[in-house]
């Protein structure tokens, strides 16, 4: 993004947020990606059933759009930072929602065998938790 802005600068709006999507959805696909295998080669590991990871939502081209604006509107040179965070956190995303669906999917949830692998802060987390115990 920062060598694209040095080129084009950001007269041209459409092809500012054009490009700014296109990294976002491009980037964002591959973090997504590599957080799905991260997530299931550590289910494996640790001998832990998870269902099939699949990647979180990727931005829309509106949510781009008023990133990129209102970054503008502070400071320009912050831009490439800001699409930056778009695609990282896909990757966040990713995680946060394949540790959703893997309390939701943990019928026979116990503490000590999948609390390592489960954040003890999800909220589906603790509530299956008392459930069980």
């Amino acid at each position: 993004m920062q060598e694209w802005v040095r080129k084009h600068g950001f007269g041209d709006d459409k092809a500012l947020l054009d490009y700014a999507y296109a990294l976002s959805l491009h980037y964002g696909q591959a973090i997504g990606a590599l957080a799905c295998q991260m997530y299931e080669k550590t289910a494996a590991a640790q001998g832990v059933a998870v269902p099939t990871a699949e990647v979180a939502d990727l931005p829309e081209y509106g949510e781009v759009a008023r990133a990129v604006h209102g970054t503008m509107k502070q400071s320009q040179s912050k831009v490439p930072a800001t699409v930056a965070r778009l695609v990282k956190q896909v990757g966040a995303d990713t995680t946060l929602k394949m540790q959703k669906e893997t309390a939701h999917s943990l019928h026979g949830f116990h503490m000590e065998t999948h609390a390592p692998f489960v954040l003890p802060w999800l909220p589906e987390a603790g509530s299956i938790c008392q459930m069980r115990h």
